[in-house]
C-alpha cells in the first residue's frame, strides 16, 4: 500500500509541476495552437489528478474524528475538501466547455478562458502538491 501511495504522490506533485511550468512559459510560447497543443494533453492528466485529489480529501474527511473542536487537523482536513470540490467543479466545468466549445456562445467561452486563470495558478498547483506531499508523508 505505501508503493502505491507514493507512486499516486509522485503523479500528483509531478501533474502540480506539469502545470506550474507550463503556465509560466505559456505567457512566453504559445503552446496552445498548431499540431501539438500542450494544455490538451496536460488537461487529461489533470482531469485525473483532480479526480484522486477529491477522492483523497474526501476520505481524508470521512476519517476526521468529529469531536466537536477546532484543531490544525480539522482546518487542514476540511480546507482541503473544500478546496479540492471547487477545483474539480471549476476544472471539469471548464473542461467539457472546452472539449464541446459549439454547445456556447462566444462570450461564454470567454468566461470559461479567464476561469483557467483562476484554476491552474491558484488551485491546482498548490492543492495538488499538498495533498501529493501528504500521501508521501502518510506513506512513510
Amino acid at each position: 500500500m505505501a508503493i502505491a501511495q507514493r507512486l499516486v504522490s509522485i503523479f500528483l506533485v509531478a501533474v502540480a509541476l506539469a502545470v506550474a511550468i507550463n503556465w509560466i512559459a505559456s505567457s512566453i510560447i504559445d503552446n496552445s495552437s498548431g499540431d501539438y497543443n500542450i494544455w490538451g494533453v496536460l488537461n487529461w492528466f489533470m482531469a485525473a489528478a483532480i479526480a484522486i485529489v477529491l477522492a483523497v480529501n474526501t476520505l481524508r474527511k470521512v476519517k476526521l474524528p468529529s469531536d466537536g473542536s477546532i484543531t490544525r487537523e480539522y482546518l487542514e482536513v476540511n480546507v482541503s475538501f473544500y478546496a479540492s470540490l471547487l477545483l474539480a467543479l471549476w476544472f471539469y466545468w471548464n473542461w467539457f466547455s472546452t472539449l464541446f466549445p459549439g454547445n456556447e456562445p462566444e462570450v461564454v467561452g470567454t468566461i470559461h478562458l479567464a476561469y483557467w486563470g483562476l484554476i491552474n495558478p491558484v488551485l491546482t498547483v498548490p492543492l495538488l502538491g499538498a495533498t501529493g506531499l501528504h500521501l508521501w508523508r502518510r506513506a512513510g
